[in-house]
C-alpha cells in the first residue's frame, strides 16, 4: 500500500465526513416522509436517494484508488501500470459524478413542480430542461470515453493515438451544466412571484426549494480548474476534480433533503409536548379504569384548533 500524501488523506477526510452528513440527512428524510407523514417517497426523494448511492460509490472508489492505487500523488511518482490504474478510475469517477449531478437536477425539477402543480407553464419549462438534463448526461459520459482513442492517449504521453480538443469540450460541458443548474436556481422564483408573501421568505423558500445554487458553485470551481483538467500531470489534477465530485455530490443530497427538516423537527416537538402532557396527567391519577382516554389530538396536531 503506498503512503498517502497530505493531500490524498485530506481527499479521504472531505468525502466520508460530507458522505456521513448525507447519510444523516436522507435517513431523516426517510424517517420523515415514511413514517411520520406515511406516504410513499415520491420520483423527487428516489432521485435523491439514487444520487446518494452513487455518491457513495464515487467515494469508495475514490478511496479504494488512493489507499491501493496511489491517487492523490503525482504522476511521475507512480508506475505506468499504477498511473493506468488510477486514470481509469479517475474517468469512472466524472462519469459518476456525472450521474450523480443528473439525478440531483431532475430531483430539484421534480421537486418544484409538485410544489407549483397549478403553473402550467413552469410545468412545460421544467419539463424541457429535464430533457436536456438527460441529454447532457449521455453527451457527458460519453465525451469521457470517446474524447481520445485509444483511452489511454488521455494520460500516458507514449501512446500513439489522437485526441480530440479536450479544453474546448471540457469548456462546453462544464458551460451547459452552469447553465442548467442557473435555470434551476431561477425556476422557483416564476412560482413565488404569483404570492404574496416577503422578499425574505421567498429568498428562505428559494434556498429550501433549490439544489441549483448549489451545484452552479461547484461547477464553477471546476470551470475554473480548467488547467487541472488538461494538465499533463493527470493523476494528481483529476484528483482535485475527484475531491470537487465527490463534496458536490454529497452537498447536493444535503440540500435536496432538507425541505423535510424543519417538519421533522416541528413534528417531534409536537409528539414530546404530548408524551410529557400525558405523562404528567397520568401522575396526577386522572386517568382512572373507568374513565374513556383522555384526547390529546390537540397536542399531537401541528396546528392549534380554532376557538369558536
Amino acid at each position: 500500500m503506498p503512503i498517502l500524501s497530505t493531500f490524498a488523506r485530506s481527499i479521504l477526510a472531505a468525502s466520508w465526513a460530507f458522505a456521513g452528513l448525507a447519510l444523516i440527512a436522507v435517513l431523516l428524510n426517510v424517517v420523515w416522509i415514511g413514517m411520520l407523514v406515511r406516504r410513499y417517497i415520491g420520483w423527487d426523494g428516489l432521485a435523491t436517494i439514487a444520487a446518494y448511492i452513487i455518491g457513495i460509490l464515487l467515494v469508495s472508489q475514490m478511496t479504494w484508488a488512493i489507499v491501493l492505487e496511489g491517487e492523490g500523488a503525482h504522476q511521475d511518482d507512480l508506475s505506468k501500470q499504477q498511473a493506468r490504474y488510477v486514470a481509469t478510475s479517475l474517468i469512472v469517477n466524472e462519469a459518476l459524478w456525472t450521474l450523480s449531478n443528473t439525478l440531483l437536477r431532475l430531483s430539484a425539477c421534480i421537486y418544484i413542480e409538485d410544489a407549483f402543480v397549478r403553473e402550467k407553464r413552469l410545468a412545460r419549462f421544467i419539463h424541457v430542461i429535464m430533457s436536456i438534463c438527460a441529454v447532457h448526461c449521455c453527451a457527458a459520459v460519453l465525451e469521457l470515453f470517446l474524447i481520445c482513442r485509444p483511452l489511454s492517449a488521455q494520460w500516458d504521453p507514449d501512446v500513439t493515438g489522437a485526441c480530440g480538443n479536450q479544453r474546448v469540450s471540457y469548456v462546453v460541458i462544464e458551460s451547459i451544466s452552469a447553465v442548467l443548474d442557473l435555470a434551476i436556481l431561477i425556476l422557483p422564483w416564476y412560482g413565488f412571484g404569483h404570492l404574496m408573501m416577503p422578499t425574505k421568505a421567498k429568498w428562505t423558500a428559494v434556498f429550501v426549494f433549490n439544489i441549483g445554487a448549489v451545484l452552479l458553485v461547484f461547477t464553477g470551481l471546476r470551470l475554473k480548474s480548467l488547467n487541472l483538467a488538461t494538465s499533463s500531470d493527470f493523476v494528481f489534477s483529476q484528483s482535485f476534480l475527484g475531491l470537487l465530485s465527490a463534496v458536490g455530490t454529497m452537498l447536493g443530497v444535503l440540500l435536496c433533503t432538507s425541505s423535510s427538516w424543519p417538519k421533522l423537527v416541528h413534528e417531534v416537538r409536537y409528539r414530546m409536548i404530548c408524551h410529557v402532557f400525558w405523562q404528567s396527567e397520568r401522575e396526577r391519577g386522572l386517568r382512572t379504569e373507568g374513565e374513556g382516554d383522555l384526547d390529546f389530538s390537540y397536542f399531537a396536531s401541528s396546528k392549534p384548533r380554532q376557538r369558536g
